[in-house]
């Protein structure tokens, strides 16, 4: 009986995970397939390659990406990207950035959250100054030493660079994230690569920034 029920536990915990899993992959089938119909094409859309990275991380079979990203192709629904801006408790301001097919079934649901959360929706312009509309990165000192970074500012495209005790906060404009990102992904695995080999003295590679 004992390993019956410890089959059925194992089962259970299963069946659960799966289940997660499945509607995990469906959220991200639904915004990848809605990005695309912006622009299917990863390297023009740095939000649509986003949610795709984000798909691949947490295994998305490639046959299921493929399919969303394909299948704006087939619809003849047209969305539209609207922004709402809105008030919240203790002084906190939004920009929600939506993108609908029905602007006003989405402006009567973004003004009802607000509501029940004690916030309000406020007039076009009210809040936006400010805000920074631009990408951010975070990375601790330990994956980027000062002398690298030194070196890679004259590559990067960088709007401002904030120094904290342990890590960098990097700004750059929205448009330069793919660009700045497949650097930073690409010295940070050399960097990671070269401190785990504690037996090598010197490296020498043939890629270059």
């Amino acid at each position: 009986m004992a390993g019956h029920s410890q089959f059925a536990n194992i089962k259970h915990k299963k069946e659960a995970r799966d289940k997660k899993r499945a509607v995990l992959f469906q959220k991200f089938s639904k915004e990848i397939s809605i990005l695309a119909r912006i622009n299917p094409n990863l390297n023009q859309n740095p939000n649509l390659r986003m949610v795709v990275e984000k798909a691949r991380a947490n295994n998305m079979p490639k046959d299921n990406i493929e399919r969303a990203l394909t299948r704006h192709q087939d619809s003849k629904t047209s969305y539209e990207t609207i922004y709402y801006e809105g008030y919240g408790k203790g002084g906190t301001n939004f920009i929600v950035k939506t993108l609908t097919d029905n602007k006003n079934r989405t402006a009567a649901n973004i003004r009802s959250y607000f509501s029940k959360k004690e916030g309000k929706l406020a007039t076009p312009g009210s809040v936006t100054f400010q805000f920074i509309n631009g990408a951010f990165f975070v990375i601790s000192k330990e994956d980027l030493p000062e002398d690298t970074l030194l070196v890679l500012s004259e590559k990067l495209k960088i709007e401002e660079l904030i120094e904290e005790e342990e890590m960098y906060i990097i700004i750059t404009n929205e448009q330069d994230f793919n660009f700045n990102n497949e650097i930073f992904k690409k010295i940070i695995l050399r960097i990671s690569l070269k401190s785990e080999l504690d037996d090598i003295q010197k490296s020498v590679s043939n890629y270059l920034i």
